[in-house]
């Protein structure tokens, strides 16, 4: 198969080189869908990973030096050896196993398989992909799907929600009830604010920039809403957990007024970063999504499903491969016999 992938994860870069990265193919890919010599491609960028799959008629080999050329022109640091690169099978693997959360810092987490899709998707609506990436991503995303239906996620998936409800629970004086802002209505949001009901936290405010969906959210979990046009009260709240999209920061230090409580948390889930970091300077704690995964758990359940999982997708994966080539083989040989 004609396909491959360029990129970087959780695993290899920091936070600050995938934000980096995130922006500069963000850039690359909005507006106009960029081809860069008949390189037909579909970036993934997540909190996790910043990734390009890609499909050439040309050599894989050349069109991945000219896309990793284009990416040391667009950035002004060292990455090259951060960077991972896998062709063919390896290619076909790897997003298997990113859609199915085995590639996830929180490890069979779901909402990978959505992001992929919607990447995929929104790609499709822009230009006319070769079918190697079509066959790819379907494949892929029926694969995940697959692989989610043989075990159950139900504590895993709770790990991340525990680890920041743990990390206020610890910072808060313990009868303290704070006034809570989440900043985005985005699926971890949702999941965190049923967890934080579950958990009898009261006072939570919405904030997003569609006033529809805000108030869909908030109609469900019985949410304040605060307009998108006065995010600058941030302020106001103590515990603050921010996760949407945003290439540059929603919250920073411009917008600061008067002096800052030191008893307050601020959460950042974005990739790129919503929240300044600079903000820690003026005493406030703000806490990134890579700290937050050092604190993860993998659980004794997660670990048995990971094993069987792997078994799985190499087998899948394989003779997806196998019958890619199979109907290629079938095709030709039928044109064959058309022109004879």
């Amino acid at each position: 198969m004609r396909v491959g992938v360029l990129g970087v994860n959780h695993k290899l870069a920091d936070l600050q080189l995938r934000e980096v990265l995130a922006k500069r193919i963000e850039a690359l890919f909005s507006h106009s869908y960029v081809h860069l010599k008949e390189l037909k491609a579909v970036p993934l960028l997540t909190c996790n990973r910043t990734e390009v799959y890609f499909s050439s008629e040309d050599d894989l080999a050349d069109s991945h030096t000219h896309l990793l050329s284009v990416l040391r022109k667009a950035i002004d640091q060292e990455f090259d050896q951060k960077l991972y690169s896998y062709f063919g099978l390896d290619c076909f693997t790897h997003l298997c196993r990113v859609t199915a959360g085995l590639d996830s810092a929180v490890l069979l987490e779901t909402e990978i398989q959505g992001q992929v899709k919607k990447f995929y998707e929104s790609c499709k609506e822009k230009v006319s992909l070769p079918y190697e990436l079509h066959y790819l991503f379907q494949k892929a995303l029926a694969t995940g799907k697959k692989v989610r239906s043989g075990y159950s996620t139900e504590n895993q998936s709770k790990a991340f929600e525990r680890a920041i409800y743990n990390r206020g629970r610890s910072f808060f004086e313990k009868n303290h009830a704070p006034k809570v802002l989440f900043i985005g209505a985005s699926e971890i949001n949702g999941k965190m604010i049923a967890y934080f009901r579950q958990k009898k936290i009261q006072n939570i405010t919405l904030c997003n920039r569609s006033l529809s969906s805000a108030e869909e959210m908030a109609s469900l979990y019985k949410l304040n809403v605060l307009p998108w046009e006065n995010l600058k009260k941030w302020q106001e709240f103590e515990w603050i957990i921010a996760a949407t999209k945003s290439f540059y920061p929603l919250i920073k230090t411009s917008d600061v007024y008067g002096k800052l409580s030191k008893d307050m948390l601020l959460i950042d889930l974005g990739v790129p970063r919503n929240i300044d970091p600079a903000l820690h300077l003026l005493g406030v704690k703000v806490v990134n999504i890579d700290e937050l995964h050092k604190n993860l758990v993998l659980e004794e359940d997660c670990r048995r499903d990971v094993t069987w999982a792997e078994g799985l997708i190499q087998n899948t994966c394989l003779s997806h491969v196998n019958l890619f080539y199979n109907k290629l083989e079938a095709k030709q040989n039928m044109n064959l016999i058309q022109i004879a």
